[in-house]
């Protein structure tokens, strides 16, 4: 009876026991992520890593994957910030401009769209910067190369003035040799009309000599 009973027991055990029993049902992975999505991902990957030409044509491909809404403005922002650093390559801020221009008509309420008014505003006054800088070098050229014209025609004036100066002491010293010539030419004249008149005098006074002696008989 015992016996009987341990072997019902023991029966009803192992019956529940494959009742309980999980069966193991193979799950299938999960679906792969949208195009896009993965676009997207790889960009923002590439982006941060600085490899500018991936996340160049990850952007783009997202791009044209969503044509519309989504996350256009995160691509179309990042684009134009590609184009703007000078790590990327060349700067091209034309092209940048055009990517934040699509990003204010597509998405006017964006937060990607205050941001890039900003860079926009301060490579404007970038810009007017270096205009100004530029004009005021170029100015700064001017009055140097006018100070140096200055400094040179100054330094002729003064070589005349001192050549001026050494002919007027000549002529200076001229005129007062001419003048003493010219004064002992007067003395001459002087001394000379003086015998003149001596001369003069005893040729009258012997012209008279000679009439009264004639006169004589």
């Amino acid at each position: 009876m015992r016996l009987g009973l341990r072997l019902s027991l023991a029966a009803f055990v192992l019956l529940l026991a494959s009742c309980t029993r999980t069966t193991r049902v193979a799950t299938p992975p999960p679906p792969p992520p949208p195009a896009p999505t993965v676009a997207l991902l790889a960009a923002n990957r590439e982006f941060a890593a600085r490899n500018c030409s991936d996340a160049k044509r990850d952007f783009e491909e997202y791009l044209d994957l969503v044509p519309s809404a989504g996350d256009r403005d995160r691509a179309l922002f990042y684009l134009a910030i590609i184009h703007t650093v000078p790590e990327c390559g060349r700067e091209d801020w034309a092209t940048a401009e055009a990517y934040m221009k699509r990003l204010f008509a597509e998405f006017p309420e964006s937060s990607y769209r205050s941001p890039a008014q900003l860079i926009l505003s301060l490579r404007d006054e970038s810009a007017k910067i270096s205009t100004k800088i530029s004009r005021l070098t170029a100015e700064q050229a001017e009055l140097r190369n006018e100070g140096i014209r200055l400094r040179n025609e100054i330094a002729t004036l003064q070589n005349d003035t001192a050549q001026l100066r050494m002919s007027s002491s000549q002529l200076n010293e001229e005129i007062n040799r001419l003048k003493t010539e010219a004064e002992q030419v007067a003395e001459q004249l002087k001394n000379k009309d003086q015998r003149i008149r001596q001369l003069t005098t005893e040729l009258d006074r012997l012209n008279r000599i000679d009439s009264e002696r004639r006169a004589r008989p």
